[in-house]
């Protein structure tokens, strides 16, 4: 399977994301975090770790810890997909993958350095969650890669590893 490099666009707004669908609901990370995407690559499991990460996976030569996000944030199983796609982030130079339903059609989204662009943000959305923004007219979440990854020891995974 070939790696999509993920690029930023020549935008000179200083904040991007990368919006993505979990089951109905629309995230986004932080475009700083993700280096690639890929479609669905072979996935071997890793005994001993928590049901959302569904194992390892060789990308580009290294080995690294793979997230099922919709395990992990929704607590349901969307992996009858054909669409399914990992998004590869790196977080202090160690690359894990997320996978995700679908990427939502489209660049980025940007916004500014001001408040005004975030949308309110309800209090119960979980520990992942650090903003909304909105896309196309539909809220979004902007989950934060640290958390994720700092959970559970995915990131010592993600060390171990690579």
């Amino acid at each position: 399977m070939m790696l999509t490099p993920y690029e930023l666009s020549e935008n000179p707004i200083s904040e991007q994301f990368l919006p993505f669908r979990l089951n109905r609901e629309i995230f986004a990370i932080e475009s700083r975090y993700v280096t690639a995407v890929s479609g669905m690559l072979k996935i071997s499991p890793l005994p001993g770790t928590p049901e959302y990460c569904r194992g390892i996976a060789k990308v580009e030569g290294k080995i690294i810890p793979v997230i099922d996000m919709s395990l992990k944030m929704c607590r349901t199983d969307s992996s009858s997909q054909d669409n399914r796609r990992i998004i590869i982030v790196s977080l202090d130079g160690v690359q894990s993958g997320f996978i995700v339903d679908t990427l939502v059609e489209g660049v980025p989204m940007s916004f500014g350095d001001s408040d005004e662009d975030r949308m309110d943000f309800p209090k119960d959305t979980g520990p992942y969650c650090k903003g909304c923004i909105e896309i196309s007219g539909n809220p979004a979440m902007i989950l934060d890669c640290k958390k994720i990854l700092m959970e559970d020891s995915i990131f010592d995974l993600a060390q171990l590893v690579s």
